[in-house]
């Protein structure tokens, strides 16, 4: 499945679903969720799942993923006493128990799971970006030593949702069998990425975003031809702020022309995005930023985007701005209260004619 901005989500299949042959006097170890469970010197411990829509940042961009994923986070620690390198799954594809990690529908515990037909859930990799807490490297684990990786799965459809097992291989610690979770799961809400509200102080890595006021109201400009004068429509204006936090000057780009197709700043209502308005380049917005500039440590940086004005039956917008215009990641989402208003032009704009017939 495609988004708007070319993210993707692979769901694995399982190729090879059935059990692995084990020697029948052996039996795979079997824990719960929130135990912790030994085999080859490494110590496992399956931590509670999450259901999530996914959004990744890359170079830059930000990658948004329509459908939810199951997160399962997986703590490892090295209780052997020689170093364990860890060889990460994520984009593997699921072949059995014996290679990679597998989830698949509990059968009860009166059944024999080494024999059991398995039906695995569909394991999940990512086109575009990175998930922050899953790991994509090699990694060496020093004896006492421990990390999480997380694991990605299709959510089950809520109808057929289960109880499932988790199935870690045997290439994931020293052991020859997997170590077998049973993971109780109950269908949840997908969590998405926070929304903020007007005046709330947003922090990022090395910056705090804040919208001051959203407004409808015409904007005064200078062309470089005609002189100063103002946008011909009223047009809403959103203004904001940005504070440098970090210990070093960062960049602040907000792409005010920008039209080279990356995304930028945009208005949604509940049923249509708003166009946002730019002006040609022989045109200069009063108080506006031109171009980039750099935001020492600890100073700010007040600045405002400029959209169509929204339709009269809409209650309320969300903005949404990316954090890459002052060195951030990801995209920044505000809720923005509105209600539409005629204003008058500024006596600038009006006729001596126009004027006269306006006075009370």
């Amino acid at each position: 499945m495609t988004t708007p901005s070319g993210a993707r989500i692979f769901y694995v299949l399982a190729i090879l679903a059935f059990a692995i042959l084990l020697p029948a006097c052996e039996k795979p170890i079997i824990a719960t969720v929130g135990e912790a469970a030994v085999a080859g010197g490494l110590s496992f411990e399956v931590q509670d799942y999450s259901v999530r829509y996914l959004e990744l940042s890359d170079d830059g961009n930000t990658y948004e993923y329509p459908r939810p994923v199951l997160i399962i986070p997986v703590r490892m620690e090295n209780v052997g006493e020689d170093d364990f390198i860890y060889n990460p799954t994520a984009k593997a594809p699921q072949m059995t128990e014996g290679s990679t990690p597998l989830l698949y529908p509990d059968p009860g515990v009166e059944a024999d799971l080494a024999k059991h037909l398995k039906v695995p859930v569909n394991g999940v990799f990512l086109e575009k970006g990175t998930l922050a807490e899953q790991l994509t490297e090699r990694r060496t684990l020093k004896p006492g030593e421990s990390l999480v990786d997380v694991f990605l799965f299709e959510v089950p459809a809520e109808a057929t949702a289960t109880n499932f097992i988790f199935s870690i291989p045997p290439i994931m610690h020293r052991g020859e069998l997997p170590v077998l979770f049973r993971m109780p799961y109950q269908a949840r809400k997908p969590e998405g990425p926070p929304v903020h509200e007007l005046g709330d102080a947003i922090a990022t890595a090395s910056a705090e975003f804040r919208i001051d006021t959203a407004e409808i109201t015409y904007v005064k400009i200078t062309d470089r031809n005609q002189g100063p004068g103002y946008s011909t429509e009223p047009l809403f204006k959103v203004s904001y702020t940005v504070t440098n936090t970090s210990d070093e000057a960062i960049l602040y780009n907000p792409g005010h022309r920008d039209l080279s197709g990356r995304r930028g700043a945009a208005l949604y209502s509940s049923s249509r995005e708003f166009n946002r308005v730019r002006f040609p380049a022989n045109s200069t917005v009063e108080g506006q930023t031109e171009g980039s500039v750099n935001i020492a440590p600890g100073q700010s940086v007040k600045d405002f985007i400029l959209f169509e004005v929204p339709d009269k039956e809409v209650t309320d917008v969300m903005l949404e701005v990316p954090a890459r215009i002052f060195d951030g990641a990801g995209l920044i989402r505000v809720n923005l209260p509105f209600k539409f208003q005629e204003i008058e032009q500024p006596k600038e704009m009006k006729s001596p004619k126009v004027a006269e017939k306006n006075e009370p």
